[in-house]
């Protein structure tokens, strides 16, 4: 079951905050908004997914209950401070 976690976790968190970063290094933001949108809702989702799926299959491995947090956190402060600045004028 860990390849399974660690497949998913590359997939679906890992990949989208790397073309998010992609992107904002481009300064493709100022016009695509939803995009870097459901860019940081895929990780956030998928690390609730992970956390769920670790605690009902009983392996209830720690290193992932933690990456999953410390990265759906992330994504979710990444998403407020995007939005701040997009409604600040920037």
């Amino acid at each position: 079951m860990k390849n399974n976690f660690f497949t998913i976790f590359i997939t679906t968190t890992i990949i989208p905050i790397l073309v998010l970063f992609y992107l904002l290094s481009s300064n493709y933001y100022s016009s695509h908004r939803t995009i870097f949108s459901v860019l940081l809702l895929i990780p956030v989702l998928s690390c609730i997914y992970i956390i769920r799926k670790n605690y009902l299959t009983g392996t209830k491995s720690a290193l992932w209950n933690i990456l999953s947090v410390i990265f759906g956190i992330g994504s979710l402060l990444l998403l407020y401070i995007l939005y701040s600045l997009s409604n600040f004028g920037f």
